[in-house]
């Protein structure tokens, strides 16, 4: 019998050293790009997904409200095994950089979903670094956390973890993020939104790898670097969205004064009847709550 543990745990170790050895050849990249371009918008929107999301689609009823409403609109994608920060910001920097030499736009709108609002903060300050001429701009901070500490109950301990944990190619056959994702619940679905876009959703974040997931969760895990006051004039404008919803993912309180802090300042408030980041269950009260903040 000892000797069968002992097997077992050789066993384990050699697998453990394996998926450590494959974890050095996983690259994560990000591309950046316009949908659909239109040379007479005076406005830009950048748009950043959140965890365990494809931005195109998780934006879906966003991103048809900025086009009616006179902006062009990037959409900032990571792509790869792991989710690599410092590639989703310059893919971003270089596409506002290049698309401004073209245009001349009189606002920018940086909107992070969740996780998103890192690297849209990341990008103004890695533009400012830059000199870049900056229009009028605002940042949407969507029901955001500003780190770990902002989830809700033990599931701020959970984040805390995973993000401090490396998944390697072996690792990523276990369907753990299958197992561990909950889909939107009926309640919280207008009538008016489009089941196949939320199925995809939902497919997409099912599909994640652990690899991915916890690069991820690492990246809101960890936060902003930033003293009190740090971010103060990086945007004209903070807006942090609230989602009425949202009672056990964020804790929109906590999240909101520790973004007060990091600038100096409370963001401005909007309300949104939806679950956390909840644009495709409810894509009427997410565009309302885009016209409330923008229009």
């Amino acid at each position: 019998m000892t000797r069968w543990i002992l097997v077992a745990i050789i066993g384990l170790l050699a697998l453990g050293c394996a998926d450590a050895i494959t974890r050095q050849f996983m690259r994560g990249t990000a591309r950046a790009d316009v949908l659909g371009r239109n040379p007479s918008a005076k406005r830009l929107a950048v748009l950043y997904g959140g965890l365990m999301a494809d931005p195109i689609t998780q934006f879906a009823p966003i991103i048809d409200w900025y086009k009616r409403n006179g902006h062009e609109v990037i959409c900032v994608r990571a792509i790869g095994d792991v989710y690599d920060l410092g590639a989703v910001v310059t893919a971003a920097t270089e596409a506002i950089k290049d698309i401004s030499q073209k245009r001349s736009y009189e606002h920018i709108v940086f909107d992070g979903a969740s996780l998103g609002a890192i690297p849209a903060v990341k990008t103004l300050q890695r533009l400012r670094e830059q000199g870049f001429a900056m229009p009028h701009t605002s940042l949407l901070l969507e029901g955001s956390p500003a780190s770990w500490r902002d989830v809700l109950g033990v599931q701020k301990y959970g984040a805390w973890l995973i993000g401090r944990l490396r998944f390697g190619w072996l690792a990523n056959r276990i369907p753990a993020v299958r197992w561990m994702f909950v889909p939107p619940k009926e309640e919280n679905i207008e009538p008016t939104a489009n089941r196949k876009w939320l199925e995809r959703s939902v497919e997409v974040a099912r599909r994640t790898s652990l690899s991915r997931y916890s690069s991820e969760t690492a990246v809101y895990a960890k936060g902003i670097d930033g003293t009190p006051g740090s971010l103060k004039g990086l945007a004209d404008k903070v807006i942090f969205v609230w989602f009425d919803r949202d009672h056990d993912t964020v804790d929109q309180q906590s999240a909101l004064q520790a973004w007060a802090v990091l600038f100096g300042v409370t963001p401005r408030v909007v309300y949104a009847d939806a679950a956390h980041v909840g644009f495709l269950e409810a894509p009427v009260a997410s565009q309302i709550a885009h016209e409330c903040a923008l229009g």
